[in-house]
């Protein structure tokens, strides 16, 4: 199966102002689930760390593991090229533009 890390900064999952919708993560999270939900048990994982790590888990060390075990990761290019960002991707990804 194929999976998908969905990389973010927090921010970038705010609320609109003014709205009672979600923020751009969790829209582009349900309608990847929506756009891949016929594809049977060739329907890739979404790997998110809201929905995955527990209380008491090593963060960095289970982002990066999740990063290693992924086929794909898709990310906001800010983050990846930050120097001060929390968890820097240190190997080669391809970038999409």
């Amino acid at each position: 199966m194929t999976q998908i890390f969905l990389s973010y900064a927090l921010d970038d999952d705010l609320l609109p102002p003014g709205k009672q919708a979600s923020g751009f993560v969790t829209a582009l999270h349900n309608q990847l689930l929506y756009e891949f939900r016929n594809q049977g048990d060739e329907r890739p994982e979404l790997w998110r760390e809201i929905h995955a790590i527990d209380r008491g888990d090593q963060f960095a060390s289970v982002i990066e593991d999740q990063i290693k075990n992924s086929d794909i990761l898709l990310a906001n290019t800010k983050i990846m090229t930050d120097p001060t960002a929390a968890m820097p991707v240190n190997r080669t990804i391809p970038i999409w533009h």
